[in-house]
């Protein structure tokens, strides 16, 4: 089993420093090699399970466009730009980011033709104004009762958002198997 060969390397490993054969460096950059090869298996089990392939995908494009969406609002908020303006400016921005790779990488649309596409992005900018709502209302409560920094509350709102955005994609927007 794969413990009985961690116990075994782990074994021949401490043989090797006890008889000198190994200093204390090699024996740190062995263990640091042997976790990394962990590491790759585990992310090559992840992308070969089909479901958690799906959610990483999604994983890694939230977190580009949520990044996407941060930026354009920090950006903007510190040049001035009133934080209702400047969401707004970087939700449209995002959503486009993330229309485009949660249709083409992450649900895998198979609708073709450019009515089928636009009945698609209708339909996401549609569902993500719903949460863009969700933000604006989030930011007015956190920012003028709660007196909370502006960048704090939205990243604190993106999170209610992701998930929200998630939900919506695959259930209302795409309806494609993952």
């Amino acid at each position: 089993t794969q413990l009985e060969d961690n116990e075994l390397e782990d074994n021949e490993l401490k043989n090797e420093l006890k008889d000198n054969k190994l200093d204390s460096n090699e024996l740190k950059d062995r263990k640091v090699l042997k976790n990394d090869s962990g590491l790759r298996n585990m992310a090559k089990s992840i992308l070969d399970n089909p479901q958690m392939h799906h959610y990483a995908l999604y994983l890694v494009f939230g977190v580009i466009t949520t990044l996407v969406n941060l930026l354009i609002f920090k950006f903007l908020i510190d040049r001035g730009i009133h934080y209702t303006i400047s969401t707004t400016i970087a939700f449209v921005v995002a959503v486009t980011v993330a229309f485009w790779t949660n249709r083409t990488w992450v649900f895998r649309s198979q609708s073709q033709g450019m009515k089928a596409i636009f009945r698609e992005m209708t339909s996401f900018f549609s569902v993500r104004i719903l949460t863009y709502f969700v933000d604006i209302i989030g930011l007015v409560i956190f920012i003028e009762l709660v007196h909370m920094d502006e960048f704090i509350s939205k990243i604190i709102i993106n999170v209610v958002v992701v998930v929200l955005n998630y939900l919506l994609s695959r259930y209302v927007v795409f309806q494609a198997k993952a």
